[in-house]
């Protein structure tokens, strides 16, 4: 599964057809994609240039709880973007969790661990437009390249290092999900 350099191909822009590109943040005066590349020195110096005139960044993936207090329903569907299986799914393990706090169509629950809301094991129970009951995490993964560009972690399915055809099954429904609700 991997090439002769160990890339791992699902990641490979020239060796793959599921490569998918990066929403990189844009300028307010041009609307031109703002990342680094060999033409604005690699970010300004935010990461180096290589023997092949590529940019090689430093990655540093960040998480941490987004809200504090009970959110409304329209920032949760707004801000948090890692689900997370329902609350009774965990009666097995060694945490469990319990309905902390609710109001107008958000229900929170908390892990036996936590005190409260503002934990990353938050829970949040809400609906969409669409009626689907959606449970979130209350965690933001954000990935920074050169210590200057940031953007979301998107969240995969596939196991990279030992994929099976059960992960990109899961991949592949939640991509189509995702294109048939959120054109």
């Amino acid at each position: 599964p991997f090439f002769e350099d160990m890339t791992v191909p699902y990641v490979d822009a020239n060796n793959t057809i599921t490569f998918i590109r990066v929403p990189w943040e844009k300028d307010n005066m041009t609307f031109a994609e703002i990342f680094p590349t060999v033409n604005n020195t690699c970010g300004e110096g935010a990461c180096s240039v290589t023997h092949d005139d590529a940019c090689l960044c430093e990655v540093t993936v960040s998480e941490g709880a987004v809200f504090d207090s009970l959110p409304t329903r329209e920032d949760i569907l707004s801000t948090l973007k890692i689900g997370s299986l329902p609350p009774e799914s965990f009666a097995d393990d060694d945490v469990t969790y319990s309905l902390f706090e609710t109001s107008d169509g958000v229900e929170a629950f908390v892990a036996s661990s936590s005190s409260g809301i503002g934990a990353e094991s938050t829970i949040f129970k809400v609906e969409d437009e669409f009626g689907n009951t959606l449970y979130l995490k209350n965690l933001a993964s954000n990935i920074s390249l050169g210590g200057f560009y940031t953007l979301r972690n998107p969240p995969n399915f596939i196991e990279l290092s030992a994929p099976e055809l059960r992960d990109v099954e899961y991949e592949i429904d939640a991509f189509l999900m995702n294109l048939i609700q959120y054109p």
